[in-house]
């Protein structure tokens, strides 16, 4: 099986879109930001790009990768991994999220550094 024209359009075009938006982000708008508003948003971010952000991070690019190579192997009952993904982020959002928020800090290496 080999990929079409089709393909390879989608794939430019992804690449076209992704460093379309690297580009306006990093030269169109530079302004200066700190860290703290770099990481975090300054504390500012709303929900729709908290909740990208943190679906971006708890799903690993291998899980990408791999789920569709899972399901073309075991069919479709690897949707019972997703009642895992639930737990962990309900766990995230519960415990780990409020936590950080409230020492201020954006990653458990700086409450590390600060605790001991």
């Amino acid at each position: 099986m080999y990929l079409g024209w089709i393909d390879y359009g989608v794939l430019a075009l992804l690449l076209i879109i992704s460093g379309a938006i690297g580009i306006y982000q990093g030269c169109l708008r530079s302004k200066k930001v700190s860290t703290q508003e770099f990481l975090v948003g300054d504390g500012r971010m709303k929900i729709l790009p908290t909740a990208m952000s943190l679906l971006a991070s708890l799903t690993s690019a291998a899980s990408l990768l791999g789920m569709p190579v899972e399901v073309y192997y075991y069919g479709t009952m690897f949707i019972y991994c997703i009642f895992s993904w639930f737990i962990s982020t309900y766990i995230t959002m519960k415990f780990f999220i409020p936590k950080y928020h409230y020492i201020g800090n954006a990653s458990i290496y700086a409450y590390l550094e600060e605790r001991w």
